[in-house]
């Protein structure tokens, strides 16, 4: 029985192919004088990359860091060569045509969020939902705990 269970939970998710989108969120709480941006080293903050099939299955990861070392490892081990991967304006993502994938990105810092097929709303809406659900639980959780004092 517990051997079917495991199996129903595989998380192996197999090589993303379609149309792929890929971003970096950091996870934790606003802390008193925190800058927007992108976390320094050693923040409180862990930083993950998502990988989101359009239309499909969605992957993430805690990583140590969001440096290139770190993400195209990753990035190569789960999507397949040849597949269009749309990205943010991230330098990271810079080498993804030199590693033999379709590239195409949206410049964020000049406003632009979706031209043609190109966006990344896709993975953008999954970290909203998943930050949100976070803060949910955690507010849900102090309300249980300070209701009994």
């Amino acid at each position: 029985m517990f051997k079917q269970i495991r199996t129903l939970l595989d998380e192996n998710t197999g090589m993303f192919s379609k149309e792929v989108e890929i971003d970096e969120t950091y996870i934790g709480g606003k802390r008193r004088g925190d800058n927007q941006g992108r976390p320094a080293e050693g923040s409180h903050k862990v930083p993950v990359i998502g990988i989101a099939e359009r239309k499909g299955k969605v992957s993430v990861k805690a990583v140590a860091n969001v440096k290139r070392s770190t993400v195209m490892p990753l990035i190569a081990k789960n999507v397949e060569r040849k597949t269009i991967i749309y990205t943010d304006e991230y330098a990271v993502y810079n080498t993804l045509e030199d590693n033999g994938f379709g590239h195409v990105r949206c410049n964020h810092a000049d406003g632009q969020y979706v031209v043609g097929n190109a966006y990344t709303n896709t993975i953008e809406g999954f970290w909203s939902l998943v930050k949100r659900g976070i803060g949910g639980v955690i507010m849900l959780l102090v309300r249980s705990i300070f209701s009994h004092i």
